[in-house]
């Protein structure tokens, strides 16, 4: 089989699409030494693999831009693939051979900040994708439940496969280094942490609120974001202003990939507000640091944190500080928390998501 990858986001580490792209062809080649692989990435890419069925093709041809439309299913076409596979939701509308895409989630059709036109196209692009593509995948049972309801598709060619984590993330019990990363970053007192984007579908504003009462019960925490401060995120930065918190609240700026699980391990609980998620990664990466986890009880949100994460109401903000606050304090919910932290975490691996993906390449490729 020759199956082709669209590896156009690896040049970008930061994103996930670009870890999704990585991990995937990483594990791919450990895993399969038969099929060949031709992955298409952007000119800046230098792969490190080094493996006889993986050949890498560089395309100046970027994401979103008309040209993605006009001529890159010329390029590949003239690979002669068996089966090509878009990690993302825009695959060329002129492609017609076979197809998979990988859709992670739908928050751009329910949480709609892009101006207009580009609102536009993306809705037009991702139901083009959606109903031409022969096969879909993606990381959750909800948004598999959402892309059949609102595109009227038969759920049989959608495919659930959970995403995987980094072995960096582990539990960091050295007090030592914990300390000296956490006071580069001005973290003075215990603290709660947030990994992820700043945007309003993640519901931060509330937090901020919500952070807001967790301290008026006398809690002396920091409330700790990973991540550089979003300046376009006005609800939450207005939240902010309001408070007497700032000294509290800390944004660490870009934080070097091996000093994330170092924070994290120090923190005293990991919180997840979204309003919605695709996956959830960062529940996952918290877990791995045997870190409690307080979540949403929105999306697919409930479905990644399972038995080891305590929810709440994300549009209640007295009920996310309650829970946030037993989370914290009471060592009973802590410890029940902590030990579900293992059974959770085997569903989820990079190398258990390859294999699962390739089952997924032999049957479409078979299927007339």
């Amino acid at each position: 089989m020759k199956i082709g990858i669209d590896g156009r986001f690896l040049h970008r580490s930061e994103s996930g699409h670009g870890t999704y792209s990585e991990e995937l062809i990483k594990n791919l080649a450990q895993i399969d030494n038969e099929n060949e692989y031709v992955v298409f990435t952007n000119p800046s890419y230098e792969s490190p693999l080094k493996q006889d069925n993986f050949s890498f093709v560089k395309t100046d041809i970027k994401h979103y831009s008309l040209k993605e439309q006009t001529s890159l299913h010329k390029i590949l076409n003239s690979y002669n693939l068996d089966l090509m596979h878009f990690v993302h939701f825009n695959k060329p509308i002129f492609y017609k051979k076979k197809s998979i895409a990988t859709i992670h989630d739908l928050t751009l059709s329910y949480f709609r900040t892009n101006p207009f036109i580009k609102q536009k196209i993306y809705d037009y692009m991702i139901k083009k994708t959606i109903k031409s593509v022969d096969h879909i995948i993606t990381d959750a049972e909800f948004t598999k439940d959402k892309i059949t309801e609102v595109y009227n598709i038969d759920p049989d060619i959608i495919s659930v496969i959970y995403l995987g984590y980094s072995d960096r993330f582990r539990p960091i019990s050295n007090k030592t280094l914990i300390k000296s990363v956490t006071s580069g970053y001005n973290i003075t007192k215990p603290y709660i942490v947030y990994l992820g984007q700043q945007r309003p579908h993640k519901n931060l504003a509330r937090l901020v609120r919500a952070f807001s009462l967790f301290r008026k019960k006398g809690l002396d925490y920091q409330l700790v974001f990973i991540g550089k401060k979003n300046p376009n995120y006005l609800e939450m930065n207005k939240e902010i202003e309001a408070t007497d918190l700032k000294n509290n609240i800390i944004f660490t700026g870009f934080v070097p990939e091996d000093k994330i699980p170092v924070l994290i391990s120090g923190s005293k609980l990991l919180v997840m507000p979204s309003l919605m998620e695709g996956f959830g990664l960062p529940v996952v990466e918290g877990f791995a640091c045997h870190v409690p986890v307080a979540s949403a009880n929105t999306s697919s949100l409930p479905e990644v944190g399972g038995k080891a994460a305590a929810y709440f109401d994300p549009e209640n903000v007295k009920e996310m500080a309650e829970v946030i606050t037993s989370a914290v304090t009471d060592k009973y919910i802590r410890n029940k928390l902590i030990d579900n932290i293992d059974v959770q975490l085997k569903k989820f691996s990079w190398h258990k998501m390859a294999k699962e993906i390739q089952q997924v390449y032999k049957k479409v490729i078979q299927e007339s």
